[in-house]
């Protein structure tokens, strides 16, 4: 467990896309990894949702993805691919901020919690 955790640190403060520009509105942004391998995973479904508003994008090759466009809130973030447990975590959108994630997939045949609590180790970056 030490050790992914460290994995994931590692991975969170390598180079992520550039941030939204300020017209776009807030943003969130990160990369997407498979916990067998380290490797960034393409085509995964990212889900950001509130009450009012559902944003869907999918990573790029080498698993990055940016959420343009978000307003500050509370947001579910899925994030879903075939051969792999979906995760999830709660995301605290603050007014001025673009937040940062890197996400870490485990097989589908290992039980991981669901959704439930906010998931963030610092005012910019949460890691699930």
């Amino acid at each position: 467990m030490k050790s992914l955790i460290a994995l994931a640190f590692a991975l969170m403060v390598s180079g992520l896309p550039v941030a939204a520009s300020a017209d776009a509105g807030l943003a969130f942004q990160g990369r997407v990894y498979a916990w067998s391998t380290g490797q960034g995973v393409a085509n995964a479904d990212v889900l950001v949702y509130n009450a009012s508003d559902l944003r869907e994008v999918r990573t790029d090759k080498s698993g990055r993805f940016v959420v343009f466009g978000l307003e500050a809130d509370r947001y579910t973030v899925v994030v879903r691919h075939a051969g792999y447990d979906d995760r999830c975590a709660l995301l605290d959108v603050a007014p001025g901020e673009t937040e940062y994630a890197t996400i870490v997939l485990p097989p589908d045949n290992i039980m991981v919690d669901g959704c439930g609590s906010t998931v963030r180790d610092s005012p910019s970056y949460i890691v699930f």
